[in-house]
């Protein structure tokens, strides 16, 4: 398939979902949260278990297992080798890491709980987790052994403005970067004696910073993406990092990740009225991301299962294979889209 930025449009085609029929006892079950995507794999999160499906063929998606997990909320995965980590909520707030070994994706196995201070958000990386804990006041880690350390201390931010609104970490070599709505970014380094200490923080430009992150070079270039925009930091300079001009989508929200192809990027959104799907293709520039192309979209809004139309239906997932776009609707499901 050629360059993302000369498809004028995609228009919505047939997809067939092969998937035996479930004993729902609550609509939101039916509901979508996080997605997952590893080669010919997808894994989709709902309110009470864990689904893995075969996209071979984006026309024909085949159920391949359903996990039940109880209900724990429909937030966070990361997937690290064959172990997938599932924020889970048992109490008033996340307090738990689910940890299944799914190298067999026909039969998950649950092979850990990772009891955890109350947290927003956590990063996994060799199997050491990382997130921001509003109880210890900053970032802690719990290792294979269940020890906990906290390696920065967030005690100094305002509870309201840091702790209850939405926030983020990741990890990239020895920086760990985390981001809060209201507070903007801040940076840390690992030091010799194996220590974080604090490098810069920059506030939002806008009001609200966007939340999600993606590393465009590992250790160099992060993205931010969230709201209606796509913020550039060249971080190279650790205490004097610089921020790009934002990349305007002009969508209500923009889905947290971006994907790439022949150095170009795709990110979709939900704009309008009735917040139906949007599409921008970005490109780099000696000026950060830039938009350079907005497809037009043709689908049709569909009725939920009470049998109402269904207009502000978040993204879950977006999938790029060839000359085809699936969107994973939050109440609604696949939309499968190809390129004329």
């Amino acid at each position: 398939m050629g360059k993302l930025s000369k498809i004028e449009k995609y228009v919505e085609i047939p997809i067939h979902i092969e998937e035996p029929k479930e004993t729902i006892e609550h609509d939101v079950e039916r509901d979508f949260g996080k997605t997952i995507q590893i080669n010919n794999t997808l894994i989709t999160r709902h309110a009470n278990r864990f689904k893995i499906w075969d996209i071979t063929e984006l026309s024909v998606i085949s159920l391949i297992s359903t996990t039940d997990i109880g209900w724990g909320g429909a937030g966070q995965m990361q997937l690290e080798e064959n172990f997938l980590y599932i924020s889970y909520q048992e109490r008033s707030a996340l307090d738990k890491i689910l940890m299944f070994d799914i190298s067999d994706l026909s039969n998950p196995v649950h092979i850990r709980t990772i009891e955890t201070p109350e947290y927003s958000h956590f990063f996994i990386e060799s199997g050491i987790v990382y997130l921001i804990s509003s109880i210890e006041q900053g970032v802690v880690t719990v290792d294979a052994n269940d020890k906990k350390t906290k390696i920065i201390d967030l005690s100094g931010e305002n509870q309201t403005m840091f702790f209850d609104t939405l926030t983020n970490i990741s990890k990239s070599g020895n920086i760990i970067c985390v981001v809060s709505r209201h507070q903007g970014i801040y940076i840390y380094s690992r030091s010799e004696d194996g220590t974080y200490e604090f490098r810069s923080k920059h506030q939002p430009a806008n009001g609200y910073s966007p939340t999600s992150m993606q590393w465009l070079i590992p250790d160099q270039q992060l993205l931010l993406i969230g709201n209606d925009n796509v913020v550039q930091y060249d971080i190279r300079d650790l205490q004097k990092p610089k921020r790009y001009k934002a990349a305007k989508i002009k969508t209500k929200s923009v889905y947290g990740t971006l994907i790439e192809r022949e150095q170009e990027f795709l990110v979709a959104g939900n704009t309008g009225a009735k917040d139906k799907f949007t599409m921008a293709v970005l490109a780099p520039s000696d000026k950060g991301v830039i938009v350079t192309h907005k497809p037009k979209i043709e689908y049709k809004l569909r009725t939920s299962f009470g049998g109402t139309i269904k207009t502000g239906e978040p993204i879950e997932g977006v999938i790029l294979n060839d000359d085809l776009v699936l969107i994973i609707g939050k109440y609604t499901g696949f939309f499968l889209l190809k390129a004329e």
